[in-house]
């Protein structure tokens, strides 16, 4: 393996191991409620007491409140949003927004966007043009996210940085398409 691969497959490995205190616990359900949608990714936000829906038929991503269910906002997209994550100090929600549907034929000049959800107020602050058909991400706390492809069977990951939407690198041919980053 050349080494500039070297720390991206070692940034992977860290990302996928959990720490000891995250051993499996068991769980209780506090409530149940309907969706009333089908949800393709849901997130926990435990500072605002909040779930995150991606609801792809609807093209939107709803807010509920926990433990009721309430829907507290809804934000429209022009694409279907998919897989979401929050930045390490919860102040912005991530969303992959592919442009089309994944297929293992895409292999070249993918695209799709990412949106910028800022928490605080519940709005969509921008929308970046990413060199990618996304479908997983994980912010970090430099302000950047790593993507992984949905389309092109032995695909990429990319590096974006999310004030300019700027592509900071890929790796090709590490990762199979719709692979789950976290």
């Amino acid at each position: 393996m050349p080494s500039r691969f070297l720390p991206l497959v070692l940034f992977l490995a860290g990302l996928s191991a959990l720490p000891a205190h995250a051993a499996a616990k068991p769980v209780s359900v506090l409530s149940e409620f309907p969706l009333g949608f089908y949800a393709a990714h849901v997130v926990h936000d435990a500072a605002r007491g909040a779930l995150y829906a991606s609801d792809p038929t609807g093209q939107r991503v709803v807010r509920l409140r926990l433990p009721d269910g309430v829907v507290t906002g809804s934000l429209t997209f022009t694409n279907r949003p998919e897989r979401m994550a929050l930045t390490p100090d919860g102040s912005q929600l991530l969303v992959s927004l592919p442009i089309r549907p994944h297929d293992s034929m895409w292999t070249a000049d993918q695209a799709g966007c990412l949106a910028v959800v800022d928490l605080h107020t519940f709005t969509s602050v921008r929308q970046l043009a990413v060199a990618i058909d996304p479908y997983d991400l994980v912010a970090t706390d430099q302000d950047t996210a790593v993507l992984s492809s949905g389309s092109g069977q032995w695909t990429y990951i990319q590096t974006v940085d999310l004030a300019s939407g700027s592509n900071l690198g890929d790796v090709s041919g590490i990762i199979r398409e719709l692979s789950r980053l976290l």
